[in-house]
């Protein structure tokens, strides 16, 4: 039976939104984050979990610095990167945290609907570093496994602000696995040029076409073969999608959006990849986030480069992405049906 109820998870509020064929739970007190998406005829949930829960964040209240602070709060599922992403940067006086302050802001619940088409709540929260609002909505569709992500950003100053937005949905186990598959029309991979770690597939700053050739990007590597990543996904379609295919749970998930919106996808994997905090060479996850720019180096960085986007006073930004969670049986009916609605979907680049 589709419809919403509010819960808490984690010790932070939440909402868990349900339709006819996936369930969702979102943290309402911890960033509006999208903690799990469920697929309920299989029971299979794609997103990676961390390994500390909610268990780091109330053990202590304060932090070294806003990477530590990140991991910390982070459960999993999949966050909204705003008004900065990345690393943490300086803006003026403004020290924007890891992965900006909307993932770490409280939301309130200000709107829903369940018909029989979809289940739909919306959730707002105002900024501190910046004046944005944020409004969050979830959209399940009754009648496909798919749900619609919405992010709507106003300027609430008299002042122009800049800003940058990733989508950041991460991917763990069971669902990948070495026999998992990445799927995308994507044409070009342009690894971080900072990004020197010693297991990765390729050197910093370099340009291809994807998947590469000295190293399969599309395959996910064993567990005992070491792998850490970060790359910038671009070339896609006027719409773009990624799909990874997961035969040990007969599942797929899928993403899709408006390449206008999200020209660009950061492109994170961690493989038992790194011995160091927080990862322990025991983690196995791996991330396609949609982004208005990239590199993720943080909103100054954004701004220093040309690459940050615009809002005058009273303006808005506004973006979708639609994603699914379905069995593998079912991947060209709903992938076909993802881009359609990402094609015709909600979104309007407004900010300049």
């Amino acid at each position: 039976m589709s419809g919403f109820e509010e819960t808490r998870v984690g010790g932070v509020d939440a909402l868990v939104i349900s339709s006819e064929h996936l369930s969702a739970t979102v943290l309402a007190g911890k960033g509006a984050d999208l903690l799990s998406l469920v697929n309920l005829s299989t029971g299979v949930d794609p997103l990676w979990k961390s390994r500390w829960g909610a268990s780091a964040s109330f053990a202590r209240r304060t932090f070294d610095s806003t990477l530590e602070a990140w991991f910390a709060q982070c459960q999993g599922g999949w966050q909204l990167l705003a008004p900065s992403g990345g690393d943490e940067s300086r803006v003026g006086d403004v020290v924007h945290p890891q992965h900006g302050e909307a993932c770490s802001a409280n939301y309130g619940l200000t709107d829903s609907s369940n018909e029989p088409s979809s289940v739909r709540v919306e959730l707002e929260t105002s900024l501190c570093q910046t004046p944005l609002k944020v409004i969050r909505r979830f959209e399940l569709d009754n009648d496909l496994p798919i749900i619609r992500v919405d992010c709507e950003l106003t300027n609430e100053g008299g002042e122009t602000t800049q800003f940058m937005v990733a989508e950041h949905p991460t991917l763990g186990q069971p669902f990948l696995s070495p026999r998992s598959s990445i799927h995308t029309n994507a044409t070009t991979v342009e690894t971080d040029s900072s990004f020197e770690v010693p297991h990765s597939p390729y050197a910093p700053n370099l340009k291809f076409d994807w998947p590469g050739e000295a190293v399969d990007l599309a395959a996910i590597p064993e567990p005992e073969e070491p792998r850490q990543l970060l790359a910038y996904l671009s070339g896609f379609d006027d719409v773009a999608w990624y799909c990874v295919r997961s035969p040990d749970t007969d599942c797929f998930f899928g993403m899709a959006w408006r390449r206008q919106l999200f020209p660009c996808a950061w492109f994170f994997e961690e493989f038992n990849g790194s011995s160091n905090y927080p990862w322990f060479s025991n983690s196995y996850l791996a991330a396609i986030e949609p982004a208005t720019c990239a590199p993720g180096w943080g909103l100054g960085e954004a701004i220093k480069r040309g690459v940050a986007s615009t809002l005058d006073p009273g303006a808005s930004w506004t973006s979708s992405v639609y994603a699914c969670v379905a069995e593998l049986g079912e991947e060209v009916q709903v992938m076909s049906e993802l881009r359609a609605k990402a094609k015709k979907g909600y979104g309007s680049a407004h900010a300049r």
